[in-house]
């Protein structure tokens, strides 16, 4: 019989725990955190400066842990002298901090999975980083959903079982998507995941972190980071940005289809069909809002066409 709770009996809130680890960009223990970033972007130098601060419970961007935890980081690929040491070394050494350079079973056996809870409960880790996942939990399809859910699955179990936050580290994918699904491959593991980040260049110096699932509050925000001293970040900018609705993204396309001329409705809902958009309910209230702010003019005939380019 399932254990039920009435709803008298669930307790408020616990404001701790909404503060997040670091602000809205890490939750509070337990929890799958998918953190997906650009080749090359420095995912691991990030993450690296993000679990020694977490391990001391000091600042890091802009933002305080409430408290320090012990956290266990999987650096399965960084060449030993050349960066690890270097790494460590720069960023930090802190008594909470731990590293495995390498494991005796790979997390997709059964002796794999066993070997992460007894390393969890071994250090007492609150936070565990898997950098990156995909040498630790090899994929014989890295694109089918029915691996990468199970993959997910199974280590949401273990941050649960363990009261731990895993982060894992994976890369982004090829040509244009929607921002949320840049993750490479199967789309089950950002669906799993309890919240993904996104990391990306925005300049040779500058890096955008920013929250495109979540099943907490910060939805659309990020930070911007810039480089400092060795291995370091600082937070330079902040926003609070939701993403834009789908009448939002037909109105900019609406905008834009007239701006070259005018055009008949008809025109206009072939055209957005091609680029993905077939419900016509939308686009009509896409139109009727654009018309209503004065961005675009009713003109004669069913045609439409930006203020002043003819006859309302």
């Amino acid at each position: 019989m399932s254990k039920i709770i009435p709803s008298k009996e669930v307790p408020p809130p616990d404001p701790r725990a909404e503060e997040g680890l670091l602000g809205p960009y890490l939750p509070q223990p337990p929890g799958l955190v998918l953190l997906s970033g650009e080749t090359s972007a420095g995912k691991t130098v990030f993450t690296y400066n993000a679990a020694y601060h977490i391990a001391e419970g000091s600042a890091f961007i802009g933002l305080t842990p409430a408290s320090a935890l012990r956290v266990l980081y999987y650096d399965l690929e960084s060449p030993e002298h050349r960066v690890h040491r270097r790494l460590v070394k720069d960023i930090g050494w802190s008594d909470n901090l731990a590293y495995v350079r390498e494991i005796p079973h790979k997390m997709h056996t059964h002796a794999g999975q066993e070997n992460l809870q007894n390393d969890i409960r071994e250090w007492g880790a609150g936070v565990v980083v898997i950098d990156p996942l995909m040498v630790a939990w090899p994929c014989r399809d890295e694109n089918d959903n029915a691996e990468a859910g199970e993959q997910m699955w199974r280590l949401k179990e273990i941050a649960v079982a363990e009261s731990a936050l895993i982060v894992v580290i994976w890369n982004m994918g090829e040509g244009y998507v929607k921002e949320k699904y840049r993750a490479r491959g199967a789309t089950a593991r950002l669906d799993r995941a309890d919240l993904a980040l996104n990391y990306t260049e925005s300049s040779p110096t500058t890096r955008l972190l920013k929250i495109v699932k979540s099943r907490y509050d910060g939805i659309g925000k990020s930070i911007t980071l810039q480089f400092a001293g060795d291995h370091g970040f600082k937070a330079v900018e902040a926003l609070d940005i939701s993403p834009p609705s789908q009448t939002q993204v037909i109105q900019a396309h609406l905008v834009t289809l007239v701006s070259e001329r005018p055009q008949s409705r008809q025109e206009l809902l072939a055209a957005l069909r091609q680029r993905g958009f077939t419900n016509e309910n939308l686009v009509d209230k896409a139109l009727a809002d654009l018309c209503t702010t004065g961005k675009l003019a009713r003109l004669g005939r069913g045609m439409y066409g930006l203020p002043g380019s003819g006859s309302e």
